[in-house]
């Protein structure tokens, strides 16, 4: 491809936020709800003129004046929903703002709100960074839109009571004027009529340019190859979720209740429907090809923008070996085996490039300051780990469940095992249950492994499964839910733990991803059903 005519990346992600964004919200306080009315006719003067501070029209014009409908006419006009937010003084402002937060893609506030220097502009940003903090993680997208010409003091208020209130280590760009700390995004702007201190004009942002300024700050928190198919998958199912729901409608009750009563046991057919809204989101985003936002030309244009240099490095145990980006770009086409790196190594070091180079590849890709080995933990997790995205359910006890038995001996290994009760099994206990479970070895970094797990928000731990049958363990569990039938950790402070009959403790570390605690189950089935058979030597070999 042309690097003229290749896109950027900044720009594929930006048009991927703004798919993306939807409810917009605004809080000023000179916010104007009717038309602006232009003068049709010169008046003359009046005598008491000199005592007023201006007439209508000057008012409006004010560059702290908000036109709530040029706001809300230009977001629509780009498919975004807009709300104005008016507080008066003596308003809980905070509050209403707070239940609103729960649901907007971005927040717009005024900094001088009812003549307060910034005093409820910064106590907002203080309550969506706690929020987001806690119960709410999301993505914020926090826009200062501001008539106040010293927007240089505007900055270093921000960044100096956040820090200091937050101990948020921001790092910031656009000359000082945003700040980023992982989710969180805050940028500063002048209103259109403002006039700014000298060299502050770049930050004057139009109305009319400040939709698409918005999805282009947003970029900036979401661009990514993998987020980028997230943000796009959430955009299609926001847009189509009304032709979703058409298909899961109330019609089909009577269909899942005639269900319901025909299974042998009945409560199983919540988990089906389960199953079938997540199937349909499935289909929604596999018939959108969601994926292609991360396709050739998405990873050309990543790598653009992330290697200025015009070479990379590929170094282990066999070695350094130089690489162009035509290379890179190769190797993303067809794949590393067929891009014939190997033979730039040594002939006694290609069998050691072929059984390790999976280990050093992610460095490739990554800046010298950046930890790929933490890179490569994340991502195998994602992939093989339940991730727990909030609510109140604590954790059950299933197939896949990884526990650290806890132990007051300090002197006593740590030792970690991973459930292998059958799904069925795991529900319906009416008194206490034995469930079994297979042990996992922690193994050092250059060790195959089966399993990689978070222990807390630092370390890591690779766990190797021991599927020997000797090796095999039970523990008896009472349910402790009641009606719910099942076996259920109790919270205690930050950890979920589980307690057998006789008092033993496991702290709740993890959940595997169904499929791959169901393919550990079926390894180990298959690994005891084994066949010892006397037979010809020379026959086995043959």
């Amino acid at each position: 491809m042309p690097e003229s005519h290749s896109p950027d990346f900044m720009d594929l992600s930006t048009e991927v936020a703004k798919r993306f964004l939807h409810t917009v919200v605004f809080v000023d306080d000179q916010a104007i709800y009717k038309e602006i009315q232009q003068p049709t006719a010169l008046t003359p003067p009046k005598r008491m003129a000199k005592k007023e501070k201006g007439s209508q029209e000057e008012i409006h014009r004010s560059a702290h004046t908000l036109n709530a409908k040029k706001v809300t006419d230009e977001f629509a006009s780009k498919g975004m929903i807009c709300s104005v937010l008016k507080p008066n003084e003596g308003d809980n402002t905070i509050e209403y703002v707070k239940q609103s937060a729960k649901r907007a893609d971005v927040f717009i506030l005024d900094w001088d709100i009812n003549n307060d220097s910034g005093e409820t502009a910064r106590e907002i940003i203080n309550m969506l960074i706690s929020l987001d903090d806690s119960k709410y993680l999301r993505l914020r997208l926090i826009i200062i839109y501001t008539g106040e010409p010293d927007i240089d003091s505007i900055s270093a208020s921000i960044k100096e009571k956040i820090t200091e209130k937050f101990d948020i280590d921001f790092s910031s760009d656009d000359n000082d004027f945003a700040f980023q700390k992982d989710h969180l995004r805050i940028a500063i702007f002048a209103k259109e009529e403002t006039i700014v201190n000298p060299g502050c004009e770049e930050r004057i942002l139009s109305i009319t340019d400040l939709p698409e300024r918005l999805s282009t700050e947003f970029a900036k928190i979401t661009s990514g190859l993998v987020s980028n198919v997230a943000i796009e998958s959430l955009s299609v199912l926001r847009d189509n979720t009304h032709l979703f729901l058409s298909n899961l409608e109330s019609k089909i009750d009577p269909s899942y209740l005639a269900h319901r009563a025909l299974l042998p046991i009945p409560d199983d057919a919540k988990n089906l429907a389960v199953d079938i809204v997540a199937s349909e989101f499935h289909s929604l985003l596999d018939n959108y090809e969601v994926g292609n936002v991360a396709n050739i030309n998405a990873i050309d244009a990543w790598l653009r923008m992330n290697k200025s240099e015009n070479s990379y490095s590929l170094n282990g145990s066999w070695g350094d070996i130089e690489l162009t980006c035509e290379d890179i770009r190769k190797c993303q086409r067809i794949g590393i085996e067929k891009s014939g790196w190997e033979s730039r190594v040594s002939s006694k070091k290609r069998n050691n490039f072929k059984n390790n180079v999976h280990s050093k590849l992610t460095q490739t890709f990554c800046d010298e300051d950046e930890d790929f080995q933490e890179l490569d933990y994340k991502f195998a997790i994602l992939t093989s780990i339940k991730n727990r995205y909030g609510g109140d359910r604590n954790p059950i006890l299933t197939l896949g469940t990884i526990l650290k038995k806890e132990s007051g001996d300090p002197n006593e290994s740590e030792k970690y095992l991973l459930c292998i009760q059958p799904r069925c099994d795991c529900v319906r206990i009416e008194d206490n249950r034995i469930f079994s479970f297979l042990p996992l070895e922690k193994v050092s970094e250059n060790v195959k492994s089966d399993i990689v797990v978070k222990i807390d928000d630092s370390n890591y731990e690779k766990l190797k499964v021991n599927q020997k049958i000797y090796d095999l363990m039970h523990f008896n569990f009472s349910s402790n839910y009641g009606d719910d039938q099942i076996v259920r950790a109790e919270r205690e402070g930050s950890d979920y733990i589980f307690e057998t009959t006789d008092e033993s403790r496991f702290k709740w570390i993890s959940e595997l991803k169904n499929q791959h605690a169901q393919r550990i189950a079926n390894d180990f089935a298959a690994s005891i059903s084994r066949v010892g058979l006397d037979e010809s030597e020379w026959l086995r070999r043959t």
